[in-house]
């Protein structure tokens, strides 16, 4: 039974600085709703004194879905 794909170890495994991104793999992503964000983890990098770049993904609530939902804090005009 094979737990990981060649192709998954080659990568881990690997010396090159970037690893080109399988068209299959790209087509997926490109055909997904709105994947998240990926924002840099800037002090993690700082922290561990690190030269490799590192990303999170955020999966949290939606800024647009909430921005759409916040009731403003002053009364509205009332039409008479």
């Amino acid at each position: 039974m094979r737990i990981f794909f060649k192709s998954f170890i080659q990568q881990e495994v690997s010396t090159e600085r970037f690893i080109q991104i399988p068209d299959e793999v790209r087509e997926i992503y490109i055909r997904m709703p709105r994947p998240a964000l990926l924002f840099r983890a800037k002090k993690l990098k700082e922290f561990l004194k690190t030269p490799a770049e590192i990303y999170y993904k955020y999966e949290g609530i939606s800024l647009a879905r909430v921005a759409s939902r916040v009731t403003p804090r002053w009364p509205r005009p009332t039409s008479t």
